[in-house]
Parts: structure tokens; C-alpha cells; sequence
């Protein structure tokens, strides 16, 4: 019998106070039956509204193992690894202490690329080893393998539209 995945969902906010409640709501009511570990990271990218505001309350009232993650500002790198201090936690034996960023870069549109730090175990960019140190621009869909940890890229509509129809599947 095969044990049922862990899931992180991550995404950024700028904004958003009027909705970021609603979608984090959405998210939990969509992927916690297919799991029994669920993270759920929103990273306040400089929000100029209550968006602040918002998160600090969801994280409140979720408690801590239904928290949404660290609001704050989201620099041109987010660090995923297995130690604690990455932005991105990830507490499993094939996963080094600090295994891979992803970086953001904004010109002329945003984009982001996925770094390996020299890790350990190494990581698979759509089925395709990085070399160390090696930068490779993800986009949606994409699936990243740090270690044996198997993620997929998704844009903020697509993750919307997956959890709009999984929510909806369940509707009677």
C-alpha cells in the first residue's frame, strides 16, 4: 500500500487582502482529504494593503498545523532544503540542508528559475538532472525532483483551476 504524498502548496500574494482568505480556505478544503500532510505557504510579497493583516490573522486562527506560511517580503530567492531555516522545509533524508533556491527575475516580465545548490542527491528539472549550480527557468506545469521529493510548478490560475475541480468533483 503506498503512503499517501505530502503536499506544499506555495504562492505569492501582492494585494490581495480581499481574496487571500477565500483562497486559502479553497486550497485546504481541496487538498487535505489527499493528504495527511498539508502545508500551505502564501509569501506577502510587499503587499501595500491588509494583506498583512489577513495572514497574520489566518495564521491564528489555523493554528499550527494549518498555518500559511511566513508572511514577509519575498526577495529574488526563496531556499528549499530540509533545515528548518529555508523558506521551503522539506524534512526528508534525500533532501540536503539546503538543496536548491528558486530565484526570481523580473526583467523584462517575471520569471523564475530553479537553482541546485550542490546538493547532495541532486535535482530534476522535468525529468532532467541540473548540473550544480546550474539555473533552469520553470514554468507552469513543470515538475521538480529534489532528492525523491517530487514537486509541480504551478501558476496561481492553474493552481485556482485544480482546486476548483476538485472541489467540485466532491459536490453532490
Amino acid at each position: 500500500m503506498n503512503a499517501r504524498p505530502s503536499i506544499s502548496a506555495m504562492f505569492p500574494c501582492y494585494n490581495d487582502a480581499d481574496t487571500i482568505g477565500g483562497l486559502v480556505d479553497d486550497v485546504y478544503a481541496a487538498l487535505e482529504p489527499l493528504t495527511e500532510h498539508l502545508e500551505v505557504i502564501v509569501v506577502n510579497d510587499g503587499s501595500r494593503d491588509d494583506t498583512f493583516f489577513h495572514l497574520q490573522h489566518l495564521r491564528g486562527s489555523l493554528g499550527q498545523s494549518r498555518r500559511p506560511g511566513r508572511p514577509r517580503r519575498l526577495g529574488q530567492r526563496v531556499f528549499l532544503g530540509r533545515s528548518e531555516t529555508n523558506d521551503v522545509c522539506v524534512p526528508h533524508q534525500t533532501v540536503s540542508k539546503l538543496h536548491a533556491y528558486f530565484q526570481r527575475e523580473t526583467s523584462p516580465i517575471l520569471k523564475w528559475s530553479v537553482v541546485d545548490t550542490g546538493s547532495s542527491n541532486g535535482t530534476r528539472h522535468n525529468g532532467v538532472k541540473l548540473p550544480s549550480r546550474a539555473k533552469a527557468q520553470v514554468s507552469d506545469g513543470d515538475t521538480l525532483v529534489f532528492g525523491r521529493c517530487v514537486f509541480q510548478w504551478l501558476s496561481a490560475r492553474s493552481l485556482y483551476e485544480k482546486v476548483h475541480l476538485l472541489t467540485s468533483a466532491r459536490l453532490p
